[in-house]
């Protein structure tokens, strides 16, 4: 351990809050405070020209007295503040004011559930012990798909536990303190955890965690609850990857399922009669004691997550049947939800590429798939952005121009030139459209005409694949055309439809996102289309883009494709699990091109082959 990791142990709830209520701290007004964990205190705050409520978390100053704090802070607060998704509480502004370094946060006011408040789901699990199968799987759907993001980006959480999984006023979970670790120094969490447990061992009495108490909790408190959650290799002071969130995400659903603390020799099943037992072999993947032999991503633990109707069945997440929803398409409703063979194109009607028209794909005796024709036209892509003067190392200031709300700093405004026109699937790709193809069905919600769901970015370019090669070996393919997923350039056009707003009209209207959805998936077209008559472009199932994700070109540009490689996908449109401000026009998404979620879909494209 070197000298600047030699701290004391920061002092308990004994000692007075750095600020008080109603004090001025800045530009900011305390309203209270919220927590105080091993690292720090956290407050709520308004900021005293705008009006607007925050959480603003105060670092301890002892951590400030190391030699590279300065340059640590700068560097981690920097890439707190790109990470971006709906279950991440976001990092926007960072500064230092009276030798104090200071993060804000978004201000989540909990969760009212059953007549009580829960902040974040340490309560909830205290207040309520085991938790039901499906709330238990909507908070590790929503922890997982914020983990599988950030891990994809390079961040490692390091001190993941209930009381950083905050609660949103929908009971949606929110990850916080990513980052923190990395900012302070692990191996300064590392030594307080260590005194912490040490002091906890000489005088149990001092450290005790009882239920009742103080919300605002106390250092020692935290500190305890982060060895609580730690890996085994975090213990040892080994090093640690993304695998380490992983088994603090197991023990947490263990905890969740059986209300008990730890999971020993007995499996979720054996405490909880009744259980879905496919949670075990859930939990046995995440709770691996070594490295090589646990679950490899947040990816894959959620694709690991139980799919029995009994789960699944319950409000939060419905059940997979078949919906009762019709589709405008007019498509046959089918009794039998077996996964159809592949269906041998049907001669008796050729096909044509005619430009300027509509086109119609005969898949099987009873599904088509419509594309509509889209002019050649420029646009400006991207939202405008938010104007600041002021600030300090990049954040903070004063606003000038707002942006649209959720505008993320990857959706800079250039103009583009669409030089040819193309088609676009009306609709997204249905379940029964895909098994007229592949001749199975992958979706988490079932019926023949909600979209196709859980399909990869790989999996959906299969699909344009074996239907170009099938369509043009049966002569119904123009020479130099395919099928294909729509770049990201050509989504956008099709999406705004000549519109500039953040939608193309209004979301409620045209879009199936979390204030509408039910948390489930709708039959394709019942909600009304956009100026171009393409239906569901907003909500409903993120749609796959042909591109590669990466920063957007300066000036005019015409007809981009993307970044010439990456990690990672473009996909575009929101979905029926998250925000309004997700499903903007200007939105991008990105994941890696092998994974499946529920909330993933694809709608097709048609154009001219590109070299």
């Amino acid at each position: 351990m070197s000298d600047d990791d030699r701290t004391q142990l920061p002092n308990d709830s004994s000692s007075a809050a750095s600020l008080t209520p109603g004090q001025q701290f800045g530009q900011y007004q305390v309203v209270r405070l919220l927590g105080r964990g091993g690292m720090g205190e956290v407050y709520e705050v308004e900021h005293t020209t705008l009006g607007t409520r925050h959480a603003l978390k105060l670092i301890n100053e002892e951590i400030l007295e190391r030699s590279d704090a300065a340059e640590r802070f700068k560097r981690e607060a920097r890439v707190m503040a790109r990470l971006r998704h709906e279950n991440i509480v976001h990092v926007d502004d960072f500064g230092e004011l009276d030798s104090r370094i200071w993060l804000r946060m978004d201000f989540l006011e909990g969760w009212a559930f059953e007549g009580e408040h829960y902040p974040s789901l340490q309560e909830l699990m205290r207040a309520k012990g085991a938790l039901p199968e499906n709330l238990v799987k909507r908070f590790l759907i929503q922890i997982l798909q914020g983990l599988a993001v950030a891990h994809d980006s390079g961040a490692i959480h390091r001190d993941l536990k209930p009381a950083n999984l905050l609660l949103d006023a929908r009971g949606n979970i929110k990850i916080s303190d990513f980052g923190l670790v990395s900012l302070v120094g692990a191996d300064w969490v590392q030594s307080q955890v260590q005194l912490t447990v040490a002091r906890s061992m000489a005088d149990p009495d001092a450290t005790r965690l009882g239920v009742s108490g103080s919300q605002a909790g106390t250092s020692t408190q935290a500190l305890l609850g982060t060895f609580a959650y730690m890996s085994p290799e975090q213990k040892k002071g080994s090093e640690v990857d993304h695998r380490s969130d992983l088994y603090a995400v197991g023990l947490i659903g263990f905890q969740m399922l059986t209300g008990e603390e730890t999971a020993g020799f007995e499996m979720p099943s054996d405490l909880v009669s009744g259980l879905d037992v496919s949670w075990d072999d859930w939990v046995k993947c995440a709770l691996a004691l070594r490295l090589d032999r646990r679950v490899a991503s947040a990816a894959e633990l959620l694709g690991a997550l139980p799919t029995s109707s009994k789960v699944m069945g319950l409000s939060d997440l419905p059940q997979t049947s078949s919906t009762n929803e019709t589709s405008p398409r007019e498509a046959k409703p089918q009794a039998d939800e077996k996964p159809a063979a592949p269906v041998a194109p049907a001669p008796a009607k050729r096909q044509t590429t005619a430009i300027g028209k509509d086109l119609t794909i005969i898949l099987s005796e009873d599904q088509e798939l419509e594309l509509k024709w889209i002019e050649p036209g420029e646009f400006t892509m991207g939202s405008p952005e938010k104007i600041v003067e002021g600030g300090f190392l990049g954040f903070g200031g004063t606003v000038k121009q707002a942006g649209e709300p959720g505008r993320f700093d990857d959706e800079q405004q250039h103009s583009v030139t669409l030089s040819q026109g193309y088609w676009l699937g009306k609709y997204t790709v249905t379940q029964g459209q895909w098994e007229a193809v592949m001749g199975n069905n992958p979706s988490h919600f079932k019926g023949r005409d909600l979209p196709v769901d859980t399909v990869s970015w790989e999996d959906a370019m299969s699909f344009c694949r074996k239907l170009t090669e099938r369509e043009r070996s049966a002569g119904r393919l123009a020479a130099g055309y395919e099928y294909t997923l729509p770049s990201e350039a050509q989504w956008e056009y099709a999406c705004r439809a000549g519109t500039t707003g953040a939608y193309a009209g209004d979301l409620g209207s045209m879009g199936w996102y979390d204030k509408n959805s039910g948390n489930k998936t709708h039959a394709v077209g019942t909600k009304r289309a956009n100026g171009w008559g393409l239906y569901d472009m907003h909500g409903n199932v993120w749609e796959w883009c042909s591109d590669w994700y990466g920063d957007y070109p300066s000036g005019s540009v015409l007809d981009p494709t993307g970044a010439s490689s990456g990690p990672y996908r473009v996909y575009r449109g929101g979905s029926w699990f998250i925000d309004a401000s997700i499903c903007r026009s200007a939105n991008r998404g990105w994941f890696g091109p092998g994974p499946r979620y529920l909330i993933l879909g694809f709608r097709l494209a048609h154009s001219s082959v590109q070299d």
